[in-house]
């Protein structure tokens, strides 16, 4: 599996101020990368290029949807370089 890249997409309830926060009880101050990390570490093991994740913050309550969904190409152009 060398060579190939995995990038993993998330949806969160959560805020996003909930992340990379310290003061934050949860998480600590990890990221949502870091909380999802035992993923990204498998394909990792296996030789996988493990990318920046892309990220949807409180689905429910502020529904940014209609963003997410515009920011999602341009997040695959900047990561692939494209």
């Amino acid at each position: 599996m060398q060579g190939k890249l995995f990038l993993l997409s998330a949806t969160w309830n959560a805020p996003e101020e909930s992340f990379n926060n310290a003061k934050q009880p949860l998480w600590k101050g990890k990221s949502a990368d870091d909380a999802l990390f035992n993923i990204g570490a498998n394909y990792s093991f296996i030789g996988y290029t493990v990318l920046p994740g892309y990220f949807c913050y409180d689905v429910f309550h502020n529904r940014h949807i209609k963003e997410d969904l515009e920011n999602y190409p341009k997040y695959l152009k900047n990561v692939f370089g494209l």
